[in-house]
């Protein structure tokens, strides 16, 4: 012992060695250490309390939270649930620890349920998948669980998952799917091609007409509407073609044009397009709605009875007879060119909407548009009258005149055809064997 304390001096015998500069200065290095540690350990009670009150808000958000979360281990039991969660199964919080959760579980949804739990877990991945569960209370609703693969305390891996209640939305897709069928049923009945076009020219929807056009592709998915009615892959320019989704864009209203569009194997169809708008919340344009009808058979009509108008007129004004149509007002509604150079006009347009009176003295014309009246009134024809007309030279002539009475649908007068021949040199031959035969 006494040996020891030569060897191992107390520390009041190492102070009494040293000077007292060196005791001062020792004290002073201990209380600043000691301060320093009085500062340290008040911010490590302040990081202590501030850890503390994130941990209650973080307890507050995961109770709180309008979703479900749901902590399970690798068998799919219940490690920590939030009242949310809880909640949507209609369950006690604190009777949920340690618990299956594969027992609120459909029972045609348990594989999927055991393969998303084994993804999450053995796989360490993340996993979605759509479930339908049942509540403690034998309620059914369709969710979603999201999961994701964490740490756990004892080096093994949890499945982190939340929980979100779709029923009400999945509900709502079926009804717009539902709704999307009547519709697409609907307008499949419609034999005229239509389509639903954005303003970037693609087709949001198509009846069978259309998909049929398109030869077995979908429009839908990979085409634009000028791809698909004009075969081409540019829009119409608005020069040979006038585009009714510009012109909708630009008025907000609904257009009709005349395209040529193609069939399936590529012919030429005339189509008459009606455009209407469809208005977002704004009252912006976002689509149209397109219906194109084949007028084809209309087109060749049209220009076979155009061809045949052409044909008449050709033989009418090339007539020697004068040939005109008049209304019940005693109007020129047409005449051929031989009535025209009667009146002294140069076209036979120039003879519409005006009567004899135009052209006749009083005398003349009030005789010529009394026997119209007449025939107007009465219904009955004037057949072949000898009377004198004044041409446009002065010259009198002698014209054998008919005039049929036009009738419509119901056998009412509406107007009249004349035929009138000028018979003046058949009169003077007739006048010069009368005087020679005397």
């Amino acid at each position: 012992m006494c040996i020891f304390r030569l060897w191992a001096p107390t520390v009041t015998d190492w102070l009494r060695s040293q000077t007292m500069e060196e005791v001062q200065r020792l004290l002073r290095e201990i209380e600043t250490h000691h301060i320093e540690l009085e500062r340290q350990n008040e911010e490590l009670r302040a990081a202590t309390r501030q850890l503390e009150a994130y941990r209650d808000r973080y307890i507050d958000l995961y109770d709180f939270a309008p979703l479900g979360y749901v902590t399970l281990d690798e068998d799919g039991y219940v490690q920590e649930i939030n009242l949310a969660g809880a909640n949507l199964l209609e369950a006690d919080r604190n009777g949920l620890t340690g618990y299956a959760f594969a027992e609120y579980v459909a029972s045609d949804n348990q594989t999927a349920f055991k393969e998303h739990v084994t993804q999450c877990v053995r796989e360490r991945r993340e996993v979605t998948t759509e479930l339908h569960l049942v509540t403690r209370n034998g309620l059914s609703i369709t969710a979603q669980l999201h999961s994701i693969p964490v740490a756990g305390l004892l080096d093994d891996t949890l499945c982190k998952t939340a929980i979100t209640d779709i029923t009400e939305r999945r509900k709502m897709e079926e009804a717009i799917r539902r709704s999307r069928a009547f519709l697409q049923t609907v307008i499949d009945a419609i034999p005229e091609t239509m389509l639903v076009i954005g303003r970037d020219y693609s087709i949001s929807l198509a009846n069978r007409a259309a998909r049929d056009i398109a030869g077995g592709i979908d429009p839908v998915a990979c085409l634009a509407c000028h791809q698909l009615s004009h075969k081409s892959s540019l829009p119409c320019d608005g020069q040979n073609d006038d585009c009714p989704l510009h012109r909708v864009v630009a008025t907000k209203a609904p257009v009709t044009v005349t395209h040529i569009h193609y069939d399936s194997e590529g012919n030429e169809v005339f189509v008459e397009v009606t455009a209407a708008p469809v208005f977002n919340d704004e009252g912006e344009v976002t689509h149209i709605i397109e219906s194109c009808r084949d007028i084809s058979e209309r087109k060749r009509a049209e220009a076979a009875l155009e061809q045949d108008r052409n044909l008449l007129r050709a033989l009418i004004d090339n007539l020697p007879d004068c040939i005109y149509v008049k209304d019940a007002h005693c109007r020129f509604l047409a005449a051929n060119l031989a009535t025209a150079r009667l009146m002294g006009v140069a076209d036979q347009n120039d003879l519409l909407g005006k009567t004899d009176a135009d052209f006749y003295p009083p005398e003349q014309a009030a005789e010529y548009s009394a026997d119209e009246r007449s025939l107007l009134q009465s219904g009955q024809p004037l057949l072949n009258k000898n009377e004198s007309r004044l041409d446009a030279a002065g010259n009198w002539k002698t014209v054998t005149t008919t005039k049929i009475p036009l009738l419509d649908g119901q056998g009412k007068v509406y107007g009249l055809v004349g035929i009138s021949r000028d018979v003046s040199e058949l009169s003077e031959r007739k006048a010069t064997i009368g005087a020679m035969a005397h």
